[in-house]
Order: structure tokens, then sequence, then C-alpha cells
């Protein structure tokens, strides 16, 4: 004779779990986090500041009466966010945003250079909210709500 041993496990419990988190609206938790994330970056070109917080060196501009990066404000209007279930990217399509984001040299023959003046990015407080926002969401539907 041998020994057998068996154990029945009851599943219903994990299956719900799972099936509440696949139904998480990740569409609209990409909407909320792109909003979030263009409101902090007009915030920044409010207050002429990186993400971190430190200041843009005050450009020609700043010093004769306007804002750094603001002579018309296309560059600030331009940001926009593309939010999907499977994330969220925010950013401009002008072909000038990465010069003054990364900074480097421009015009002719590369002859001036751009001090990078970032825009676009994550700081910690950020980080946590939005990761508060996605934590928010799975205990939610775990709640079932």
């Amino acid at each position: 004779m041998g020994l057998k041993i068996e154990y029945d496990l009851d599943l219903a419990q994990p299956t719900r779990a799972l099936n509440a988190l696949s139904d998480i609206d990740k569409q609209q938790l990409a909407e909320d986090i792109g909003e979030l994330l263009l409101e902090e970056t007009l915030f920044n070109f409010e207050k002429e500041q990186s993400p971190t917080g430190e200041k843009w060196t005050q450009s020609q501009r700043a010093a004769d009466g306007g804002k750094t990066l603001q002579d018309f404000g296309h560059l600030r209007d331009s940001i926009v966010y593309l939010a999907s279930s499977d994330g969220v990217e925010i950013g401009s399509a002008l072909v000038y945003a990465a010069i003054h984001q990364f900074g480097g040299n421009a015009g002719r023959n590369n002859s001036v250079e751009i001090e990078a003046r970032p825009f676009l990015g994550l700081n910690d407080s950020l980080e946590t909210e939005i990761g508060e926002m996605v934590t928010d969401a799975y205990e939610q539907a775990l709640k079932g709500n």
C-alpha cells in the first residue's frame, strides 16, 4: 500500500481578486496620470524651473521683461500627452523642444550653445503621487468599487 495525500485548493478568492485587477480601467488611470503630468509641466513653465525645482538660466527674453522659453508660448502650448491602456507619454512635437530640454548646439554651423532648460520629467514628489494613484486604483478594484 502506498500513501496518498489530497489537498483541495479553493481558488475562488484569488480568482476573484485577479479578475478584479484585470477590470481596472487602465485607460482612465493613464488619462489621470497624463493630466497630472501636463499640469506639472505647465507649472514648470510658469515658475521657469525644471521638474526638480532648479531655476532655468534666464534668457534674453526674460531679461527684457518676458519669461524664459515663453516668447510667444508656442513650446508651452505644444505640450500634450497620449494616454492608452499601456501607459502615458508626454512631450512636444516641435522640432526645437529637444534642444531646450537637453541643451546643445544650434544655429548656423551649430555656433550657438543652448543651455538645457528641462521642462519635462519627474521629481520624487510626482513619482510618489503617481505611485499612490496606481495603488489607489488597484486597492479600489480589490475592494470591488
